[in-house]
Formats: C-alpha cells, structure tokens, sequence
C-alpha cells in the first residue's frame, strides 16, 4: 500500500482509533526552537538524559520532538497528562 502526500491528515487532536483500526503517524522532525523546547517539558528525566546524549543538537531537538508528540499522541488517546506517562524497556531496549 502506498501513500501520496495528500493522503494524509494533520491534527493537533487525534481521536482514538475505532476497535479493528490503527493509526499510522507521520511527523516532522524540523520544528522551530520554541516547539523543541515547549515538547521537551513533557519528557521524563531518563528521556532527557537520553536526548543528552546525542553528539548534535539536531539528533538532539529530533529525539525531543518525535518523542514529545508520542507522549501528546498517546496522552490525547487515554485522557491523562503527557507527562503522566511511563514507558519502559524490554531486555533488548525497545519500548512497551
């Protein structure tokens, strides 16, 4: 299946996907500082520690942003707080 630029959506309030669909997001990675900054407040301290660690400021402000709208996606989807949100990791560091 493939997908034109036109095919998708933008929102700043997603609803939560309806039982047997999924949604698939797709999100820039280029915002301007301020936004950086305003998405880095959602983070937990591991996750700052984590966009820290990265060499660039770009890698840095990228890590921030995708997981910033992670935190704003899911919170939107379970009507809590961004920053109430705890993700773990398995025994091979991919989050659940």
């Amino acid at each position: 299946m493939s997908f034109s630029n036109d095919t998708w959506r933008t929102t700043s309030d997603p609803a939560v996907p309806k039982p047997g669909e999924i949604d698939i997001w797709r999100v820039a990675t280029s915002f301007g500082q301020a936004r950086t900054d305003s998405l880095s407040q959602l983070l937990s301290k591991d996750e700052i520690r984590r966009a820290q660690s990265y060499l660039l400021e770009r890698d840095r402000n990228r890590f921030v942003i995708r997981r910033g709208t992670l935190r704003r996606i899911i919170s939107s989807y379970l009507g809590v707080d961004p920053c109430q949100l705890r993700f773990f990791n398995d025994q091979f560091g991919k989050p659940f």
